[in-house]
Formats: C-alpha cells, structure tokens, sequence
C-alpha cells in the first residue's frame, strides 16, 4: 500500500513540474516600441556658465529664445514651450530627448547662440 502512494505522489510531482515547465503561449506577431530618453554624455558645467548662458537671445527668425534656471536645473523656452538643457560640453546644451540642440559662443558672457530644432 505505502508503494502505491509513493509511486502516486511521484506521478502527482511529475505532472506538476512537466506543467510549470511548459513555455507559455507567445504571440510572434506582437511588436513593442520603447523609447528612452537620449543619454548625453556625463558633463560638469562651471558655476560661472550656468549664469551666462541664461538670458533672452534673439533668433534670426524673429522668435526669442529665454534660457532661465530653476532648482539648478537649466530650461530653454521658445514659443511658450519649455523644455531642459543639460551641458553635454563646454558651452553646447542639449534637450534631455535630443530634439533641441544650443551651442553657445564661447566668451565669458555669451552673447550669440545657435539652435538646432528637429523638426518632428
């Protein structure tokens, strides 16, 4: 009797393990994107830049560019849309997503910037 609960119990193990075992139903057809914000390459900004960069510049296009700063971070804002700036090198600033690109002159006061905007 006792070798038929055994040989029960081990049958019981078998079939559950076999189970677990067991790939789980996969549809190949599905696809998911995901975005990740762009890693900017790691970039100290000297206290005296974070001062000078932030201003009003006038674009050629006849928009104004405001760079201003908030919680030691640095926010460009164009047409009511703010957006970050993190240093990426000396004087060249870029958009945490990549779609905003500053490149400032690079006397101590910045006078002139150029802005690359991707166009989405």
């Amino acid at each position: 009797m006792r070798m038929t609960h055994v040989l029960a119990l081990a049958a019981a193990a078998t079939v559950s393990l076999s189970a677990s075992a067991a790939p789980a139903a996969t549809n190949v057809d599905a696809t998911v994107n995901v975005s990740a914000p762009a890693v900017h390459a790691s970039y100290r900004l000297d206290p005296s830049q974070f001062k000078a960069v932030q201003g009003a510049y006038a674009l050629e296009d006849g928009r104004t560019l405001h760079v201003t700063a908030d919680h030691r971070k640095l926010y460009a804002e164009v047409d009511g849309e703010k957006t970050e700036i993190v240093p990426v090198a000396p004087n060249r600033f870029a958009s945490r997503d990549d779609a905003m690109r500053l490149n400032f002159n690079s006397d101590s006061l910045a006078t002139d910037v150029t802005m690359n905007v991707a166009v989405r």
